[in-house]
């Protein structure tokens, strides 16, 4: 027996409103993911095999460092700061090293040494008075590292090679750091602006000294030409007050002795003179014709320049006397506010010049040294001019060559869009 159902249709409709709206929503949170950061909190579990090879590690820098040291100091007993820190606290003498005491007395450890109070270089001694190594006592750090310390108030001792801390963590600590840039410490632009601000602040005091003096030398020639003018005077006139000063006369019998004595010392110059004097009046014939179109034509500005001037005056001279109005009582506090800075600035700047001295003569040996180098400098230059002269002239046929092109891209519609200052 056989059924036939008959022939069933169906239809499948799609809404894609539902569909588009998640996908969004999904390249939203993906969007998110790659835009915003993301914090993950890390917890580090040391073992003890691990910090054996982390102290095994800095150990090795340190021998290595010492090393490297022992070797420059060797090469130049004034070429490694280390190698003479090594000589000063070695518990006995390195053979090609200087001695304790001599690299205590040179380069930058001797004026180090010299200022009281700012650097204590230190090593554990025993009861009677010898060298021991830090193994065996409770300092910090093993190695020379662990005998030093910078006496700036505080630290206190640290433990020995296989542990123990405290107190400023070591001072080996801060000189592994502060090897150069880069090594466990600052960076080379923190390095470079904290050099430059030491070196500013030694600088500070002789440069003030030194500016002060030449300021206030300027200001004494000033009052010097003040007073001569009124000593000097000018020549009377018959029927007018007296404006002669009591050094007139000397003043003129000077201006005279000077007068003669450039008359006389200009005598080359004559025949070179007189022969630019004669040429003049034919060159200036020449140029009559194009003189005569240039006052032509500034002739035309007469008329804009005169009623400009005038509509300027129309506008600014009231609002300028409103002004001056204006700032009429506030001209006694200002003067007074800057007649107690001068004030100021004179009391400390009067000790500051008797203690100059030194600063003057120093500047003065650096002006010295600058002349001589850059006279060295030029001298040196004058080898090279030639190869120097071909390469200005093949810059500048390069350049000859590129204005041209930048002219007619300049002009090129739509090449540079100004409005988006965008080419």
């Amino acid at each position: 027996m056989s059924f036939d159902a008959g022939s069933i249709i169906a239809h499948l409709d799609l809404e894609p409103g539902d569909f588009d709206r998640k996908l969004r929503e999904r390249q939203a949170a993906a969007d998110r993911f790659e835009r915003d950061p993301i914090q993950v909190r890390l917890t580090q579990v040391g073992d003890q095999q691990s910090m054996s090879r982390a102290r095994k590690m800095f150990a090795d820098l340190d021998s290595q460092i010492s090393r490297d040291a022992v070797n420059r100091m060797r090469s130049s007993p004034t070429g490694s700061v280390l190698g003479s820190l090594m000589a000063l606290t070695s518990p006995r003498q390195i053979a090609g090293l200087p001695t304790g005491r001599q690299a205590a007395r040179q380069g930058i450890l001797g004026a180090v040494q010299q200022a009281p109070g700012t650097v204590t270089v230190s090593q554990p001694r025993d009861a009677a008075g010898r060298f021991i190594s830090a193994a065996t006592g409770g300092g910090g750090g093993g190695g020379w590292l662990s005998h030093l310390r910078v006496s700036l108030g505080g630290g206190g001792g640290g433990g020995g090679t296989s542990g123990g801390g405290g107190g400023n963590q070591g001072w080996g600590t801060g000189l592994l750091k502060g090897i150069r840039p880069g090594i466990l410490g600052l960076g080379l632009r923190s390095s470079l602006i904290t050099g430059g601000a030491g070196i500013a602040g030694a600088l500070l005091p002789a440069l003030a000294g030194v500016g002060g003096a030449g300021a206030i030398a300027g200001i004494g020639a000033g009052f010097l030409q003040l007073g001569a003018s009124q000593l000097i005077g000018k020549k009377n006139v018959a029927g007018k007050p007296p404006t002669q000063g009591p050094l007139f006369e000397q003043a003129q019998q000077a201006s005279a002795a000077l007068k003669d004595a450039l008359k006389s010392a200009a005598q080359p110059l004559l025949a070179p003179l007189k022969s630019a004097f004669n040429q003049i009046p034919g060159l200036l014939r020449g140029i009559t014709p194009a003189l005569r179109q240039a006052f032509a034509g500034a002739g035309t500005l007469v008329n804009p320049l005169l009623h400009g001037l005038f509509d300027l005056a129309r506008t600014i001279l009231p609002l300028l006397g409103q002004a001056f109005r204006a700032v009429a009582p506030l001209i006694r506090p200002l003067i007074g506010g800057l007649g107690h800075l001068v004030s100021g600035v004179l009391k400390g700047l009067i000790p500051l010049l008797r203690a100059s001295a030194p600063a003057v003569r120093a500047f003065s040996g650096v002006l010295a040294t600058l002349g001589s180098g850059i006279g060295q400098m030029l001298k040196e230059f004058a080898p090279a001019v030639k190869a120097s002269a071909v390469v200005l002239s093949a810059v500048g046929d390069v350049l000859s060559g590129l204005f041209p092109i930048i002219g007619k891209l300049a002009g090129v519609p739509g090449y540079c869009d100004l409005s988006n200052l965008s080419c």
